[in-house]
């Protein structure tokens, strides 16, 4: 029988680190259905990424214009092409969500119905091992889960990862010694990452729990709710209840106060590398060797890498999540009934709304 939403020993908290992306994959089938519309969500995702990269470019030209002595008429050119592109990006974006917001609550309908049409034939025994309001907060929570990641975090992740490649090919081409500075600070990040990640994804996971144990507690106090009244046990409940929502509310602190170290440590490596960049950059500019424009697309190019890794950093430890929540929902889809039809049973005939007593 599976051991799905049944409450395994993980001292360590290395389960979540064992978690495989690859299960992800099962989502596709019941993504398959709607190629069409996640098609257009990939191209308009495409295009849109694209055009972002467009505005630091614009600006490096807005910037060499004014310095360089050229005519208004260029300028006014420069921000009319601009206004065009704001227009088109508006669209893609919108195109975009839409399509994207759609598949993901579709693909969760689909998801909920299959994992409730299961739940229906499962024995009792099944149920006896589970406490069952528990079992509804973490089943309402997994789908939640994979529904922000077809819904927004794929997208999210690809369109970063399409920005921070076309950013870095930009970047070489702007100024190699500049781009070569500026990767050296992805060693500490990448190491300031990994370092917190762990943590955070164990205290993340601690809160979940902790917050579906006060699920079920409230789901069991109110269904049994004539029971507490009669037996004068409301304020027992409820300073159960408090117990229950002041540990979770402890165990939410220490992971804020984790994640504000990490942002912490994130954002002065990240400082510390803009510092060098802007001497290093400053002096190129001294020397003749970059323009204003060049130096400000170089700038805006790097914020460009530096939002997307940021980003992907986050978004990792969501599709870990993901992960996760879509592992034990497909582990509720493929458990076997222990009670199955004969090969050679023959349906019950539909009745016909009334009882015949002999």
């Amino acid at each position: 029988m599976s051991d799905a939403y049944v409450e395994q020993p993980d001292p360590k908290g290395e389960r979540g680190d064992k978690r495989r992306l690859a299960v992800l994959w099962r989502l596709l089938p019941l993504i398959s259905p709607h190629r069409g519309r996640f098609f257009l969500a990939l191209v308009t995702l495409f295009a849109a990424s694209g055009i972002t990269l467009i505005y630091p470019w614009a600006a490096r030209e807005a910037v060499d214009v004014g310095m360089g002595g050229r005519t208004v008429e260029d300028l006014d050119l420069i921000v009319a092409g601009l206004i065009g592109v704001f227009i088109v990006n508006a669209v893609l974006v919108w195109f975009r969500h839409y399509s994207m917001s759609w598949l993901g609550e579709r693909v969760v309908a689909d998801l909920r119905r299959l994992v409730f049409d299961r739940i229906l034939t499962l024995p009792l025994a099944w149920f006896h091992e589970r406490r069952s309001g528990e079992l509804v907060g973490r089943l309402a929570s997994d789908v939640t889960v994979v529904e922000g990641v077809v819904g927004s975090e794929l997208s999210m992740a690809l369109r970063n990862s399409i920005q921070m490649i076309g950013a870095m090919i930009l970047l070489f081409v702007i100024d190699v010694r500049l781009t070569l500075l500026m990767l050296g600070i992805v060693p500490p990040l990448v190491f300031t990452t990994l370092f917190f990640g762990r943590k955070i994804r164990r205290m993340t996971r601690a809160v979940q729990d902790e917050l579906a144990q006060v699920s079920g507690q409230v789901q069991e106090s109110i269904g049994a709710i004539a029971t507490v009244q009669s037996f004068v046990r409301e304020g027992y409940e409820a300073s159960r209840y408090r117990v229950g929502v002041e540990g979770a509310f402890n165990k939410t602190l220490d992971l804020v106060r984790w994640r504000s170290w990490f942002y912490a440590s994130a954002m002065t490596s990240g400082y510390v590398g803009i510092v060098a960049v802007i001497w290093l950059g400053g002096r190129a500019l001294i020397n003749n060797e970059l323009t204003a424009g060049d130096l400000t697309s170089f700038f805006l190019y790097t914020f460009i890498v530096a939002g997307a890794l940021a980003d992907l950093a986050s978004l990792w430890g969501s599709l870990q999540r993901a992960a996760g929540a879509t592992d034990r929902l497909f582990a509720v889809i493929d458990t076997e009934p222990e009670i199955r039809d004969a090969p050679d049973a023959k349906p019950v005939p539909a009745g016909k709304g009334h009882v015949k007593l002999t």
